[in-house]
């Protein structure tokens, strides 16, 4: 289940809870979109994620794609294993850029 996002200056944190999956699909991509209209930068911490299917990955790429349209950052953290395998899988790991943790400065 996605949570409130955590702001920090210029750049929102969302921590999402559970898998990023077709039943939470809508309220994941709602909080980031939010996310990105109300801050520069968006830090997904990714910590809490046992896994991603094909509608949540949809939803991560959605949100970077409004990121990059609107000029601002985007970034991934905390990425378990079982979901890079996905993102690799997919070839996403070459478009978002992922973080060790929440706390490291700077979106690109």
């Amino acid at each position: 289940m996605p949570t409130s996002p955590a702001a920090h200056q210029s750049t929102a944190t969302a921590r999402i809870v559970g898998p990023i999956d077709l039943d939470r699909a809508r309220k994941t991509r709602r909080l980031l979109l939010d996310c990105l209209s109300e801050r520069e930068n968006l830090l997904v911490d990714m910590s809490a994620v046992p896994q991603v299917d094909g509608a949540g990955a949809a939803i991560l790429v959605e949100a970077h794609h409004a990121a990059l349209k609107n000029g601002k950052g985007f970034a991934l953290a905390c990425v378990s294993e079982s979901v890079m395998r996905v993102l690799r899988l997919a070839r996403l790991d070459r478009i978002f850029t992922v973080r060790d943790c929440p706390h490291q400065e700077g979106v690109h």
